[in-house]
């Protein structure tokens, strides 16, 4: 039987511009979690099946297949598998002499600490070489290292300006407008560009189809409610763009597999507490 969870070393100095310190893979319990850490390097996941929500900054993103996101040295971070789908994802520690003004050139950053892979997959094939090889010598790491750095900058510089155009300020309406009912065409609307485009661009940058996107997104606000206030479920659940409570209800139970008032029980007097 296969480990769940395995590490590999580079023992090469430290003195490159980009390194990999170490990286390895973790086959996910349902709901397993590490709790609230920092590293004290750049720390990149990838998911390769199931889901997770990855924590950082007082903000939460659903990442799943194909999709990464990237741990910043000293900020505090947590991810939780799904308990329904729990995830598999393979990592890499990274640092060098030059890597911060390396990473800044990525599109990766503190409000972007998710991206989604190539359609062909090649940066998530990268790193499943690399652990299915297993424990290999610093030289060979140290060239893993460029060829995944070369990767994900490709991949930002020919995708930044489809995100800063149409991604980002759809996100941004949709974060703006998280108390409406807000569909895919109200998105398109307002950037002034066809649905069926939106669509498939946002799928391809995020990973996720657009309407799913903001259907997690008013969950995990409802969540947010019924965890850190005493809101009535009626006025969470119009908080979220739901005139029915009985339907927000049935929405929050398909997500989570529990009642708002459940969870609620759960989680909120913990805290309260």
């Amino acid at each position: 039987m296969n480990p769940t969870f395995k590490t590999y070393y580079n023992h090469e100095p430290k003195d490159y511009t980009v390194r990999i310190n170490n990286y390895g893979y973790r086959i996910c319990s349902p709901g397993f979690s590490p709790g609230y850490i920092s590293r004290k390097n750049y720390v990149l996941h990838y998911i390769y099946e199931g889901e997770c929500i990855f924590e950082t900054d007082s903000k939460s993103y659903r990442v799943g297949p194909n999709q990464m996101f990237i741990i910043t040295p000293g900020n505090i971070y947590n991810y939780t598998s799904s308990h329904e789908n729990p995830c598999t994802y393979r990592w890499v520690d990274i640092s060098g002499t030059n890597f911060d003004k390396f990473i800044s050139s990525t599109g990766f950053s503190l409000t972007r600490p998710v991206v989604s892979d190539y359609s062909d997959g090649r940066i998530g094939n990268l790193l499943k070489e690399m652990t299915d090889k297993g424990k290999m010598s610093g030289k060979e790491i140290n060239g893993y290292s460029w060829l995944l750095a070369d990767a994900i900058c490709r991949k930002e510089q020919t995708s930044q300006s489809v995100w800063e155009k149409y991604i980002e300020p759809a996100i941004e309406y949709i974060i703006s407008n998280s108390e409406k009912k807000t569909t895919v065409s109200d998105v398109a609307d307002y950037l002034n560009i066809d649905r069926s485009y939106l669509s498939r661009v946002f799928n391809e940058c995020m990973g996720i189809s657009i309407k799913k996107y903001i259907y997690n997104y008013h969950m995990d606000i409802a969540k947010s409610f019924l965890t850190y206030s005493n809101l009535p479920i009626r006025d969470v659940a119009m908080a979220v763009g739901y005139d029915d409570p009985l339907d927000f209800t049935k929405a929050f139970h398909r997500t989570f597999g529990m009642s708002p008032t459940k969870w609620r029980e759960l989680n909120a007097m913990k805290i309260f507490k």
